[in-house]
């Protein structure tokens, strides 16, 4: 019973999260253009992308075995990791911006900022989750949430710039930060800690940024590979028209699958422990996703035009083209999303890693070599509904495995 609420509670901290911004982004298209949030999304993904790196993913080994104290000094360990890369990726800055490198601009002297403080939010949050401490975790999404949307309404009266809404992204990291400080990890609790044992954490937990980061990274990669590859070779206004789609398409079906997957995780490897497979539960829950998915793509796929038109503004009327060509894929990864759990759930982390590296050798080529953006898009779109197709049929063979295959 406790388990089932801790995850009703978390995925509704999650919806309020992913669902305030998508809300209040009618407001946001009117304070700022299409341009400013395709910059914004390039530098906020580079942050994102380098917080990887910066950690390590040394803050996953919290999740293994280990008393308060370790954890508390793996958290001391990320800190300091992320400071160093931080005050590294400054240090390039302000060598480009020496050498007067012609695509440096002054807002990217923020990115180091928005590292850290990214980097050190992740990383408490993980810090929470090994604690158990879920009632936290939801304060801390919400409120992080609710700081994000409302500093950047509040810059964007004043600043209607790229600098506006990385201020108020960064700001909203810092004061989570300092929250986390105040309520969550103090780092008064952190036990002393010298050099040596940093080198010994490192070395104990070495497999982390090892195999992990990897996959992660390329994971990541793949992901925002749109982000920081549409402003590159085509424009800021097509990046942003992008960013749009994924907050009006993406957000409510991650919102919708993630919810389905936390009761499918949990029904599918109970019913592997017990039976030594899933597949009627796996049969079941595609059969339902695959209906609300094809329901959805045709919905969309009439009337999202005039509702973007109608939301956002004539200015943005080329998301809703973008979006058409983009909802097949959404439709896809609705579907392929929860079941992928059965990589994890099944043992199988090893198909999961030579995936993600697929995924990037083919989606991040895509915006290179196309000679515009709509055939881009065409084949972005087309190549994961390909992948997600597969997702779904190793799944299907995963879901008939036995319980040996269960990684305990």
């Amino acid at each position: 019973m406790s388990f089932k609420r801790n995850v009703i509670m978390l995925a509704g901290s999650g919806f309020i999260a992913q669902a305030l911004p998508v809300l209040l982004s009618p407001i946001l298209t009117r304070l700022y253009e299409p341009s400013v949030f395709g910059e914004y999304s390039l530098i906020t993904s580079i942050i994102i992308l380098l917080s990887i790196l910066a950690t390590g993913r040394y803050e996953l080994a919290m999740f293994a075995d280990g008393g308060k104290d370790e954890k508390l000094r793996i958290v001391s360990l990320c800190w300091l990791w992320s400071f160093v890369f931080a005050l590294l990726s400054l240090g390039v800055l302000a060598f480009l911006y020496v050498i007067e490198w012609q695509y440096f601009s002054l807002i990217y002297l923020l990115i180091p900022f928005g590292l850290f403080f990214y980097a050190t939010y992740q990383v408490n949050y993980c810090f929470q989750n090994s604690e158990a401490n879920y009632k936290f975790m939801v304060r801390l999404r919400v409120m992080h949430s609710v700081i994000l949307i409302t500093s950047q309404l509040v810059f964007g009266l004043l600043i209607s710039s790229p600098s506006g809404m990385l201020l108020g992204f960064i700001l909203s990291y810092v004061l989570i930060y300092y929250l986390n400080i105040r309520l969550g990890v103090n780092a008064k609790l952190i036990p002393n800690f010298k050099s040596k044992f940093y080198i010994e954490l490192m070395t104990k937990h070495k497999k982390y940024p090892m195999f992990l980061l990897p996959g992660h990274f390329l994971n990541s990669l793949a992901r925002l590979s749109p982000n920081l590859l549409l402003p590159v070779n085509y424009s800021f206004v097509d990046a942003g028209y992008f960013l749009l789609i994924q907050r009006v398409l993406g957000a409510p079906v991650s919102i919708i699958a993630n919810s389905v997957s936390d009761v499918f995780k949990e029904e599918a490897a109970k019913s592997i422990r017990l039976n030594g497979n899933c597949h009627d539960i796996w049969v079941g829950t595609f059969k339902k996703l695959l209906f609300v998915g094809a329901l959805g793509g045709v919905i969309g796929y009439i009337f999202i035009e005039p509702i973007i038109l109608l939301l956002f503004g004539v200015e943005w009327s080329q998301s809703g083209v973008y979006a058409k060509i983009l909802l097949p894929m959404f439709c896809f990864q609705f579907v392929a999303s929860p079941l992928s759990c059965l990589f994890y759930i099944c043992g199988k982390q090893r198909h999961d890693l030579g995936l993600q590296v697929v995924i990037s050798l083919v989606t991040v080529p895509i915006f290179f070599l196309s000679p515009d953006i709509k055939t881009a898009l065409t084949i972005y779109s087309v190549s994961y509904v390909a992948i997600y197709s597969y997702v779904i049929a190793l799944t299907f063979v995963f879901s008939r495995g036995s319980s040996e295959e269960i990684i305990d």
